[in-house]
C-alpha cells in the first residue's frame, strides 16, 4: 500500500516536477544562440554557404519560435479577417522570411558576442522577458529584447 501511495503521489506531481526542471526561457535562448553560433565561429567558411546557415537556423532557432503567434501579432486585427488557408500561407511565408533574415544576419556575425543582461518572469510564469545585446569591438551595442510565453 505504501508503494502504491508513493506511486500515486509521484504521478500526481509529475507535471510539476517536469516544469520545475524545465530550462528557463533565458537558458533556452542562450543554448539556442550558442549552438547556432558555434559552427560559424569554429568554421567561418560556413558563413558563405546559405544551405548550411539555413540548416543551423532550422535546427537551433526556429523550433523555439511561435510562428502562429508572431503572425497573429504581425497582422493584428487583420488576422481575424483572413481564412485559415490565408493564415497558414502567411505563417509559411513569414517563417521563410525570418529564416532568410536570420541566415543573412549570420553571414555578417563576426567578432561579436552576445551578452545576456537580465530576464524576468511574470507572476503566473506564463511570460518571460529577456534582455540581451550584441557587442562588437569599436561599435555601439545592439539591444535585443525578446519575450516568450507558454
Amino acid at each position: 500500500m505504501n508503494r502504491l501511495c508513493r506511486l500515486a503521489l509521484t504521478l500526481a506531481f509529475w507535471p510539476t516536477l517536469l516544469l520545475a526542471n524545465a530550462p528557463s526561457p533565458a537558458n533556452i535562448l542562450r543554448n539556442a544562440t550558442d549552438e547556432a553560433l558555434a559552427e560559424p565561429n569554429a568554421a567561418p567558411a560556413v558563413r558563405q554557404d546559405p544551405d548550411k546557415l539555413n540548416r543551423l537556423i532550422e535546427t537551433h532557432i526556429l523550433p523555439h519560435v511561435d510562428f502562429v503567434g508572431l503572425s497573429r501579432l504581425t497582422l493584428g486585427k487583420h488576422w481575424g479577417r483572413t481564412t485559415r488557408q490565408q493564415q497558414a500561407e502567411f505563417v509559411r511565408k513569414f517563417r521563410t522570411l525570418l529564416l532568410r533574415t536570420y541566415s543573412a544576419s549570420l553571414t555578417e556575425y563576426t567578432e561579436r558576442r552576445v551578452e545576456y543582461l537580465s530576464s524576468t518572469m511574470s507572476a503566473d510564469e506564463r511570460r518571460a522577458g529577456i534582455r540581451t545585446r550584441i557587442v562588437a569591438n569599436g561599435k555601439p551595442p545592439i539591444a535585443i529584447n525578446t519575450a516568450s510565453g507558454k
